[in-house]
């Protein structure tokens, strides 16, 4: 599927309750207008139909569609920020196996996946988001990465010399493989069973990667 590319943003802020009101109607009607005809084909007329505002109202926020979904995106990824730091927050406070602290990470991922599904799917399948959406997502990555490399300090199953890496690649594999899971379900699997899997693949990476370091360790002892 080819993405379009966006760049508009939204005309001006609601500072109003009615304003503010009616720009939630709006930003609701086009994740329902985007779900059902897809982004090239969900007009803003559609939205402002589905809205139950006139499209001149839809225009004093909005220059156009893409400027809808812009705003869409800040929202998705500010929440997605909230429930990843409530997800970290949850594992520091307890003391878990590594299986289970990666139990608790994914599940985070799932629910990342979970929150607007539509949204997701939309900046991660359908448009290019412009560089300063581009940007807050990498903002998020990183604080995941750096996240999960603080868990991993935790356990001697990671070596230290390649916990940044093992930590950047959990958070990789763990969102692609979320994503699909929970947007493209095969076999209808709940989302139970995609924790599972995903912690499977996840726990056998790390062992293999603890094993490499360990052979490497008795080389180098040898030499």
């Amino acid at each position: 599927m080819r993405k379009t590319n966006i760049w508009k943003s939204p005309r001006k802020n609601p500072i109003q309750e009615r304003s503010r009101l009616t720009v939630d109607s709006i930003l609701e009607a086009a994740i329902q207008v985007f779900e059902q005809y897809g982004y090239a084909a969900g007009t803003t007329a559609r939205i402002a139909e589905r809205a139950g505002v006139a499209v001149g109202s839809l225009y004093q926020y909005f220059p156009n569609k893409d400027a809808i979904l812009v705003a869409l995106a800040e929202q998705h990824i500010a929440e997605c920020h909230t429930l990843a730091t409530q997800a970290f927050a949850q594992t520091r406070e307890m003391t878990l196996s590594l299986a289970e602290t990666l139990r608790l990470v994914v599940k985070g991922f799932i629910d990342l996946h979970a929150a607007n599904p539509q949204v997701h799917r939309l900046l991660s399948e359908e448009v290019v988001p412009p560089l300063e959406v581009q940007q807050a997502q990498m903002a998020v990555e990183r604080m995941l990465v750096e996240e999960v490399q603080q868990i991993l300090a935790s356990y001697s199953a990671v070596d230290a010399s390649r916990r940044s890496l093992v930590a950047y690649v959990i958070v990789q594999v763990a969102e692609h493989l979320t994503h699909q899971l929970v947007l493209h379900p095969p076999h209808k699997l709940t989302p139970e069973a995609c924790v599972d899997e995903v912690v499977q693949v996840l726990l056998g990476y790390i062992q293999q990667q603890s094993i490499g370091c360990d052979a490497t360790r008795m080389v180098s002892g040898t030499q």
